[in-house]
């Protein structure tokens, strides 16, 4: 499809669009393009796909990272273009579990050239987490609440 399209705004368009995707299979194609040799030196083509993933699309695009991520940081390094690879795929989860795979992932992986940035997208997925949490323990008190029968006036 990159091939096809004639005007570089032709192209950006439809990247913007292509990795909100429910189709994991395409997703990860997507992906695998963006590290590939033909846009490695069009930069925003990453950033604009990243920052499009589907909430559908980012559990896909973990596991990309974690088979892939070393190949990819051999292509693009470890500077902006990998924070963003990290920023739009890890923010927006939001378990504690998720965070747990993602600190074991990175452990031996850190650069301090995303260091940073791996920080504050597990302090956002943190607090998220927790907020999810709230959220589940509020809803389930508001339901022993409507459960619980009317108290007998005399």
């Amino acid at each position: 499809m990159n091939r096809e399209m004639d005007t570089m705004q032709e192209k950006e368009r439809i990247l913007c669009h292509v990795s909100s995707s429910s189709n994991l299979d395409f997703i990860l194609e997507v992906l695998t393009f963006l590290v590939s040799e033909e846009v490695l030196f069009l930069y925003q083509y990453i950033i604009y796909v990243l920052a499009g993933i589907s909430l559908e699309g980012h559990e896909v695009a973990r596991k990309w990272l974690k088979e892939n991520g070393e190949s990819a940081v051999k292509k693009i390094g470890t500077g902006v273009l990998f924070s963003h690879f990290i920023i739009d795929i890890i923010s927006p989860f939001s378990s504690n579990a998720k965070a747990d795979k993602i600190v074991a992932f990175f452990s031996t992986r850190l650069a301090p050239s995303f260091a940073m940035n791996l920080e504050q997208s597990l302090e956002r997925l943190q607090v998220k987490a927790r907020w999810a949490e709230r959220k589940k323990a509020c809803h389930l008190v508001k339901e022993l609440l409507a459960k619980r029968a009317p108290l007998k006036r005399s």
